[in-house]
């Protein structure tokens, strides 16, 4: 018996991802919001994601793409933080002092199938990880 592969997935499931820097005076503001849009859309197409909604706002970057099935949400939001991380500190070096450990994204992030949040989600998540992070009370 001839063995035939398998079709490629053509099917995607759809993620929503929530990051904010980690410090609150990072702002996703100018070059940084411009320049960010664009490598998010271009990280996602390296890795046969699709961006289907980006929207930045001066305190959090909220993403929905649309993911192979293969792919843990968790690990797509992992590899694209990094990588976000790595370009933002190259780009904008004025981060890295701040950040020796060369992460640009807070510990915490909010995680949740299909479209963005609502607006009471997102301030609700960045406030807890603010507090999370001893910033806020």
């Amino acid at each position: 018996q001839e063995h035939v592969p398998l079709p490629d997935a053509e099917y995607y499931l759809p993620v929503t991802a929530l990051l904010i820097p980690r410090f609150p005076e990072h702002k996703l503001t100018g070059a940084l919001a411009e320049n960010l849009h664009g490598w998010v859309v271009r990280l996602c197409l390296a890795w046969d994601w699709r961006a289907d909604e980006v929207t930045i706002d001066s305190d959090y970057l909220c993403l929905t793409m649309s993911i192979s099935p293969e792919t843990a949400p968790s690990n797509a939001v992992e590899r694209l933080r990094d990588d976000l991380s790595q370009r933002i500190l190259s780009a904008f070096p004025e981060f890295v002092e701040n950040l020796p450990s060369r992460r640009f994204w807070a510990r915490s992030y909010l995680l949740i199938t299909g479209g963005p949040p609502p607006d009471t989600r997102v301030h609700e998540f960045v406030q807890n990880t603010r507090k999370g992070q001893g910033i806020q009370k």
